[in-house]
């Protein structure tokens, strides 16, 4: 019994990996040579395009103040733990790290603060998705 459960596990874990290294190619495919600039300038129009639609959408329609959003956030390079801290002090509560691709869950207002950190490249609504 315990070797039957053991398989399963492995295999849940197998699944939750292959959906994070296709959530990190989807990603990486939504970047554009603009972000990858090192003196972009940090002025929030020009970080819009960081930024998902769907995050973009609930930012436009009247957001209750402290609505939360959970987001997927790729960065230029495996985060740091002085880059996790930026990212903890404009609100955000960071759940799992795995190279450059961070789960973050923060105040809708803190969308556009993260958006301007210089080493974020993109922010992803996170999806829930439902195993066939």
């Amino acid at each position: 019994m315990m070797q039957i459960i053991s398989f399963f596990l492995k295999q849940a874990l197998l699944i939750r990996l292959l959906l994070l290294f296709c959530f990190a190619g989807v990603l990486g495919c939504a970047t554009d040579s603009k972000n990858t600039h090192a003196f972009q300038e940090n002025r929030p129009s020009d970080n819009m395009d960081k930024i998902d639609t769907g995050i973009l959408m609930n930012m436009k329609s009247n957001p209750q103040k402290g609505q939360e959003v959970s987001a997927l956030i790729k960065t230029k390079s495996a985060i740091t733990t002085v880059q996790q801290e930026m990212i903890k002090k404009e609100g955000g509560r960071i759940g799992s790290v795995i190279g450059d691709i961070v789960t973050v869950t923060m105040p809708i207002e803190a969308v556009s603060k993260i958006a301007n950190l210089d080493f974020v490249v993109y922010i992803e609504k996170a999806k829930r998705l439902k195993l066939r």
